[in-house]
């Protein structure tokens, strides 16, 4: 799977955080700007999916994995 963007945030900024995943997987990409080519091919209508480190990631994820969450990204 490949993911659009990465998020994480602080526990304490959870609202914030669900606020800005929803916002950033809803958002529609400008019509001119959709299709066009760019550094990671085209552009889509939406920028979908996000990654969210704290659903993305199991609790008891090895953070020194490295290669698996390059993986995802």
């Amino acid at each position: 799977m490949r993911y659009w963007a990465f998020l994480s945030y602080s526990h304490a900024d959870k609202g914030w955080g669900d606020w800005l995943h929803k916002a950033l997987e809803t958002y529609r990409v400008p019509r001119r700007l959709v299709g066009k080519q760019s550094r990671d091919g085209k552009v889509p209508e939406r920028v979908y999916p996000i990654f969210r480190d704290r659903e993305e990631l199991p609790v008891s994820a090895d953070l020194g994995s490295i290669d698996r969450l390059k993986r995802k990204l």
